[in-house]
């Protein structure tokens, strides 16, 4: 299994492979969502405990920039993992 480093390295690379001209590189996360959203200018990440929380704390972040057109592009959830 890929430690949270490598996976994002691993998730850029294969982004670029693809064409992607704009691939972001975020931390990896466990117990949450992530949630990306687009403004006009700018993209915006947040990472909460559930993914509607996340989306209302990327939106807010692109409002306070004074972005406009804030627009919800993709969610993640990670599964719960018990930590000891």
């Amino acid at each position: 299994m890929m430690d949270g480093e490598s996976a994002v390295r691993a998730a850029v690379a294969d982004c670029k492979a693809k064409g992607g001209e704009q691939c972001l590189e975020s931390k990896p996360f466990v117990n949450g969502c992530g949630v990306v959203t687009l403004g006009a200018d700018s993209s915006y990440v947040a990472y909460s405990a559930t993914v509607d929380r996340a989306n209302y704390l990327a939106s807010e972040q692109c409002r306070q920039n004074g972005d406009h057109d804030c627009r919800f592009l993709i969610s993640a959830c990670a599964a719960p993992f018990r930590m000891q």
